[in-house]
């Protein structure tokens, strides 16, 4: 890992870290740049599990915020990516989609999580209202296919 790179990248983040112990406002900017920092410093290093400690440590040493907000910053700025984020769908709308429906979301399409999500902002859905919605649509998913492999008779329910 150079030293000078790795000094930048975490003097970039100190604005966004002090914002996010302040008022929780930069949830976003600090998972972008935690996504960036790992991608960048630890993702395909030789000594990765070092790499990781040394920027788990780093970072820790530069803010009071704990360590499960900033990996849940991280893993939904990882999830969703700035393209497919959603004007009007807070920021614990996707954390909780991520926290509480991972293995929903790792069989569902992205573009019907993208879609889900858009629904979400249009139509104004919590948190709660959203996963239900996510469960139910994955649940559709299964059910079609079920029909479409002939496991499941037409017009029949499980």
């Amino acid at each position: 890992m150079t030293a000078d790179l790795f000094d930048v990248w975490l003097a970039a983040g100190d604005a966004a870290l002090a914002e996010l112990e302040a008022d929780g406002a930069a949830f976003w900017p600090v998972g972008d740049w935690l996504a960036e920092g790992w991608a960048r410093f630890v993702t395909g290093q030789a000594e990765q599990a070092l790499a990781a400690a040394r920027l788990r440590t780093s970072v820790a040493a530069r803010t009071t915020v704990d360590v499960d907000t900033l990996r849940a910053a991280r893993t939904v700025a990882e999830t969703f990516a700035p393209h497919r984020r959603v004007p009007g769908v807070t920021i614990e709308v996707y954390r909780r989609l991520v926290t509480a429906s991972v293995k929903v979301m790792a069989v569902l399409p992205r573009c019907e999580v993208d879609a889900l999500v858009g629904r979400a902002g249009a139509e104004g859905w919590d948190t709660a209202q959203l996963v239900s919605e996510t469960r139910a649509r994955l649940a559709e998913l299964l059910d079609a296919v079920a029909v479409e492999n002939g496991s499941i008779p037409e017009g029949e329910s499980c």
